[in-house]
This record gives C-alpha cells, structure tokens and sequence, in this order.
C-alpha cells in the first residue's frame, strides 16, 4: 500500500449513510462573533464542560454540557485590531484547544500571543495577566492566528496573512515551550493544523473567500527538515475553516462557512473516492458555522456565526454520535 493510500483510508473508506440530515440541539444562543470551542472532557472520557470564545466580546466561557447554564471564564481587554476577511470589520477570532481536561489554549490574535487557562477559578473572570501561561507569537500586523491542534508532541497554531506559517510549541501535561515555525511547512491560508491518526500534520487552507471551491487539505510529515509534504487535496467546498476526526470512527469532518451562500454552508464528512480523489458528504446545513469540537465519545459541539454575528450566534451539539 503506497502512502497516498495510507492517508486516504484515514479518511472514511466505508461511508456511514444518514438517512436525513442530522438532528441538532441549540446549546447556547445570543453569542458576540463565536470563533472557538473546546471540550473539557472529564477523566473517565465522559464530557462535562464546553469552553466557548466570543472574538467579539473578547470574551470566554464555560457551558455546562447538561444544563446548558454558563460562566464567564475569561475577559479580555478590548482590542481595536480588526480583520477584512472574510467579513468588513470582523474582530479577530479567539480558537481553542483542549490541553487537558483542565487546561485550555486560546489564541490572541490582537495580542499576538497564545494563553493557557484552567477551567476552575473562583468566579471572578481572569484577565491576560492572570493565565497560567502567556507566551508570545510571532505575526505580522495583518495577520491572525487560526484554529490550534495537537499531536503526541506539539501544539500547533496556523498564522494567516501576512508571512504566512504553522507555528509549534513542545506540550508536556498542558504546559507549553516557546512557540517557533514548524520547518519545512510551506502555507498560503492555514485555517487550522492538527494531527491525524496516521501520524501527519494536517493543515486546511481555506482559499480565497470566492465562489470558488479553493479549499485545500494539505498532509505533511512533521519530522521532515525539508520536503515535509505528502500528500495535497483538493476539498469540494468554498470555504473551509475548520475540521476534526471522531474519536470514535476516525472520520474526518469539515465545516464549510461558505460566506458568500450562507444557505449552503455546513458540516461535511469527507470521505475516500478513489483514484486519490475524495468527496464531501454534507450532513447538516449550518448558517456560517465557524469552530467544531468532538468530545471523548464522538458528541460533536460546532459553533455559528448567523446572518448576524454580533447577536446570533450558537453554540449546537449534535445529538448522535459520529
């Protein structure tokens, strides 16, 4: 088996059919610009909390996974730094990983910095000085750190825009070194970088904010020192932001925030074609969705932006496991 094959059959080789789109329930609503969610699983794999980001609040918070109920975890000062694309006056997103069931990452953008926060706290919101961690990240002034992603070693933080990278910092138990360039990762528009099953750093580019299907997933090894590369696809989707395997199927799914068509964007799964080619399945219409999250047992949470971000945007779950 050449490892072109390899790769792919990390994706779904044996599609799981749905007979209609999936059934979903509204979390959370009312959210300012949500741009990030994480899940806080507990030690047993059950999930218990769900961190969420409001880029527009600059704001984070932690939804019980029960109740529904939810507390403001952190509070950032605001910020004037704002983004053209893909929307006119967007304020820059704040993305979120799971470090440990205690510990979070949140990329500042405006910052320029990645902070790790624990989700306990006695109530009060923490501030940037009060992370556990603070540590700086290298990007130009019109660039914006997209959706971070781990593997068995590394954090990884995509920079889009000017002088475009994959940054990396050494993690150790939720505890983060001082983020440098991954070697050998060439980019355009990383939207998110995280590792795969088969041992490759994933990286989704985005395109151009058209009407086009430009969006790129890109396989790299990531011990390579050059030609880190190996494998380059093209997705069938316009705008694709973010993505997650399923912890339980191994199945890779996509949201497509298609900003130009929001009636037509939404969750996809992506599945093996053959001849080293791949579909996308759409499971769910979503109205700009912009971050997902899988928990331990394959319940996925997906933020959404809406026809008006300041105002409607949501946090959903999706009611069966994938």
């Amino acid at each position: 088996m050449n490892l072109r094959c390899a790769i792919l059959l990390t994706l779904a080789s044996a599609a799981r059919g749905y007979a209609a789109e999936l059934q979903t329930e509204v979390v959370a609503s009312g959210l300012n610009w949500p741009s990030g969610v994480a899940v806080m699983a507990a030690d047993d794999g059950n999930a218990i909390q769900v961190v969420v980001a409001e880029a527009g609040s600059r704001s984070i918070s932690v939804v019980d996974s029960s109740s529904g109920e939810s507390r403001k975890l952190v509070q950032w000062q605001a910020a004037q730094q704002q983004i053209t694309q893909p929307r006119g006056g967007q304020p820059t997103p704040i993305c979120l990983v799971s470090l440990t069931p205690q510990l979070f990452a949140a990329t500042d953008s405006a910052g320029r910095a990645v902070r790790v926060y624990s989700i306990g706290g006695d109530g009060k919101p923490l501030t940037e000085q009060e992370a556990e961690q603070s540590l700086p990240i290298s990007i130009g002034a019109n660039s914006v750190l997209g959706h971070p992603g781990l593997d068995e070693r590394y954090c990884y933080v995509p920079v889009r825009g000017d002088e475009p990278s994959v940054q990396r910092s050494r993690h150790n138990l939720g505890v983060l070194s001082e983020f440098q360039p991954a070697p050998a990762i060439n980019v355009t528009s990383p939207a998110m970088a995280n590792g795969s099953k088969s041992g490759h750093l994933v990286i989704l580019e985005t395109g151009g904010w058209t009407a086009t299907a430009d969006s790129r997933l890109k396989f790299f090894d990531p011990t390579a020192e050059s030609d880190a590369l190996r494998l380059d696809l093209d997705l069938p989707l316009i705008d694709a932001v973010a993505f997650a395997y399923s912890p339980t199927t191994k199945q890779l799914y996509v949201l497509d925030l298609n900003l130009n068509d929001p009636a037509n964007g939404g969750l996809y799964r992506i599945d093996s074609a053959g001849s080293g080619a791949v579909r996308a399945e759409k499971l769910l219409t979503l109205a700009r969705p912009s971050a997902l999250a899988f928990g331990a047992n394959g319940e996925l949470w997906i933020t959404t932006l809406g026809e008006t971000p300041e105002s409607e945007g949501r946090l959903v779950k999706v009611t069966e496991s994938l």
